[in-house]
């Protein structure tokens, strides 16, 4: 008897829909070539509370797969390479204009986290993040986040 497995969202324990990680090679490279006055460095408003410190970054106008989310030890880093396309068009010629916004951030939380339980969402152009604490400080060498 064969068993067969069918997805129902109702069961599922992460909301929304899987996006795949952008390539860290490639998103590092271009911000290294973009210079470092045009990168953005978005505010951050850390709440601490009991169990948990709350981190919302407001970067409006980008895609959840446009992100790059790590944390490493305490350190939480930020990256989005944003693609704006611009398509100009004369009766002859078809001209496509890419031009990248990048934004970088780095925020230190206490060494109390549990980088691997980080949870990141993304909605109305604001970028939550919800990192548990812990009783001791974990050591974990590098972790990647998926943004719901």
């Amino acid at each position: 008897m064969k068993t067969t497995y069918t997805y129902h969202p109702e069961h599922c324990i992460y909301p929304g829909t899987y996006v795949p990680f952008m390539p860290e090679k490639e998103v590092k490279e271009e911000i290294k070539r973009t210079r470092k006055k045009d990168i953005i460095h978005p505010p951050v408003k850390v709440t601490e509370h009991e169990e948990f410190f709350a981190v919302e970054l407001d970067i409006p106008g980008v895609k959840r797969e446009e992100f790059l989310i790590e944390a490493r030890e305490n350190i939480l880093s930020v990256y989005v390479v944003h693609n704006n396309a611009k398509l100009f068009s004369t009766e002859e010629i078809l001209l496509q204009k890419n031009e990248h916004t990048c934004f970088d951030r780095h925020i230190i939380l206490d060494e109390n986290i549990d980088t691997e339980f980080i949870i990141a969402e993304y909605l109305a152009g604001i970028l939550k993040l919800h990192v548990p604490k812990t009783d001791k400080p974990v050591k974990v060498p590098k972790v990647k986040i998926i943004v719901y």
